[in-house]
């Protein structure tokens, strides 16, 4: 049972890797040094690995490593309560649009760039997701019949999506912004995981991950902000309370799981 757990967990790492490996060799080459080359072939990258993880989940649910078929990831019916567990993604959006409002510039120079980096957020949430059910595939189907399971279905989960971040220092980025984006992408994919134990919907997935990657660029794309705002101050530290928030409402539903499905099928 052992092996139908990590096989899976191998298969989206190695995927996550080839990725990650094929932007630094085109980085390295300057493919990425145009702004709307960046986005349409790191677009086509993440639709062509995204794919690659779709076929390892149908491969996964051929060799009994997965409880769903490819189809049913897809077409898995979204019981009602899911929306509720849904609300620390709404507070967190709430609060991106409430802060446009205390922009001091606002500027729509790059709109026809718009467009092309929406298509990039969908095509984001197409392959990081389609990553992330592949690797849960062997521990949905194995390890979540208990709450012990459950919960480290979603630590294990959130550790995979926040570790794959890290590799954004070989791209430049600031070491501990690399290690606050690692943190933040963890509680994320503990979020996330959780929504998939209730849903078991793969395209739900998709879209919160998408629509979330759209709106917090918005402000980068058309407005600036005052250094000195003290409603600005209040809505970030507001907007940090979605982090514990995330993290209680992940380990609730891996914990009280059978009691909410229970719920759900209940008249």
């Amino acid at each position: 049972m052992k092996k139908q757990i990590v096989m899976p967990i191998v298969f989206g790492a190695v995927i996550n890797l080839l990725f990650l490996l094929t932007e630094i060799i085109f980085q390295f080459l300057g493919v990425f040094d145009e702004q709307v080359r960046l986005y349409v072939v790191d677009g086509i990258l993440r639709f062509v690995f995204g794919v690659a993880a779709l076929y390892f989940v149908f491969f996964c649910y051929k060799r009994e490593m997965s409880a769903f078929s490819l189809k049913e990831h897809f077409t898995n019916k979204i019981p009602k309560v899911t929306w509720l567990y849904m609300m620390p993604f709404a507070y967190f959006l709430l609060l991106e649009i409430i802060r446009l409002f205390f922009a001091n510039v606002c500027t729509f120079r790059l709109l026809w760039l718009w467009p092309l980096n929406t298509m990039q957020q969908l095509l984001t949430g197409w392959f990081e997701e389609s990553v992330r059910v592949l690797c849960l595939a062997g521990m949905v189907r194995y390890m979540c019949g208990t709450g012990k399971g459950r919960v480290k279905t979603v630590l294990i989960s959130g550790a995979i999506f926040g570790l794959s971040h890290g590799l954004n220092f070989f791209f430049g980025q600031d070491i501990a912004d690399t290690l606050l984006q690692v943190l933040s992408c963890a509680i994320w994919g503990f979020m996330m995981a959780a929504i998939f134990l209730i849903s078991k919907n793969l395209p739900l997935l998709m879209v919160i991950h998408a629509v979330w990657d759209t709106v917090i660029r918005i402000d980068n794309f058309f407005f600036g902000f005052p250094d000195d705002c003290l409603p600005l101050t209040i809505i970030g530290v507001l907007e940090d309370l979605h982090y514990p928030i995330m993290i209680f409402a992940a380990f609730y539903v891996a914990i009280k799981y059978e009691k909410i499905i229970k719920d759900v099928s209940t008249p």
